[in-house]
């Protein structure tokens, strides 16, 4: 059997494509229909960001506010804060998961989902170099005579 990629999170054979997850997920390569690549971002959003931005602010502000009597100080604060709240936001956006999807069995499945970009392509050429070499000549080409 031939191995295309081996990794710490994934496995693609020639018949076989194994996510290493938790539980491990399994795949027949020959069933596997309209593979595609997605890019998502994952993080707090909506409800969850505001509350995250929220208890940033009150963990530096409230002891702040308490400690220091003086304008120039709570002001200080209020601006590290602001600080605060926007690395928070900036983090959320720059957080992304690639994933391979496919119709397997019927349904949709992520066959795989990482952040590491070279992992990813890596696992995603395996994936097509084994999809290719389990597609019968007369279906790679398509090629019609004139």
């Amino acid at each position: 059997m031939r191995v295309y990629y081996d990794g710490p999170d994934a496995l693609v054979t020639e018949t076989h494509f194994v996510w290493r997850s938790n539980p491990p997920r399994t795949f027949a390569v020959a069933e596997l229909r309209s593979v595609r690549l997605t890019r998502r971002h994952v993080g707090l959003s909506g409800l969850g960001l505001v509350l995250a931005c929220a208890g940033v602010a009150a963990l530096i502000m409230v002891p702040g506010w308490l400690l220091l009597d003086a304008t120039a100080g709570r002001l200080t604060l209020i601006g590290v804060a602001l600080v605060a709240v926007t690395l928070v936001t900036i983090w959320r956006r720059t957080v992304r998961r690639w994933e391979l999807r496919a119709g397997y069995h019927n349904r949709e499945a992520i066959l795989y989902s990482t952040p590491d970009l070279t992992r990813f392509n890596q696992v995603t050429r395996a994936l097509r170099r084994s999809i290719e070499a389990g597609t019968p000549p007369y279906r790679r080409h398509r090629a019609t005579a004139a």
